[in-house]
């Protein structure tokens, strides 16, 4: 799996959640957790209204992704993108909407 279809089933919700650990409020995920989801994949960090929203780090087969802030599910605002194929090793900078916007370095 590339870094973009990692980033695109987890922003897209097309993963099955395996566990989750943390905080619950009125039966939702509220506050901090950690979420494992099929692939390999999970998410630590801060939760609100059920969704990955606030400072969040993102693993894959242990490996970190990304780590930055969420809004509703989505990459939004300051983050570190690490890649797991190519290149270029990461992208630190500005995310939109679950997409990288603007220069970063």
């Amino acid at each position: 799996m590339t870094t973009f279809e990692v980033i695109s089933m987890v922003c897209d919700d097309q993963l099955s959640e395996v566990s989750f650990k943390g905080q619950i409020l009125n039966g939702g995920k509220e506050g901090k957790g950690i979420c494992e989801y099929e692939e390999g994949i999970q998410y630590e960090g801060e939760f609100h209204s059920n969704t990955r929203h606030g400072l969040g780090s993102l693993f894959v087969n242990d490996q970190m992704l990304y780590h930055g802030f969420w809004r509703e599910g989505l990459m939004e605002g300051k983050g570190v993108l690490h890649m797991l194929e190519g290149e270029i090793e990461s992208y630190e900078g500005n995310f939109r909407e679950g997409k990288i916007e603007g220069y970063g370095y």
